[in-house]
């Protein structure tokens, strides 16, 4: 499961297999791409709606590997 943290700009990647004890996997900063996530998504990559720093200019989408969460494509 992802999940946002938007106070700390990161999305939380954490393992649900037990629901009664989640177990944080990972943490990815999110900062570098821009502002505040808008969304989140996954199914065999996460894909993230991110924010404009400046709320006016578009924002993007960018798409993490699960397995290692580093950037697919932005």
């Amino acid at each position: 499961m992802n999940n946002t943290n938007n106070n700390n700009n990161r999305i939380d990647v954490v393992d649900l297999s037990n629901p009664s004890m989640p177990v944080l996997m990972a943490s990815i900063a999110v900062a570098p791409f821009g502002g505040l996530i808008n969304s989140v998504a996954g199914n065999g990559t996460i894909a993230a709606g991110i924010e404009s720093m400046d709320k006016v200019s578009d924002g993007k989408v960018v798409i993490f590997n699960t397995a290692d969460h580093t950037v697919i494509k932005k």
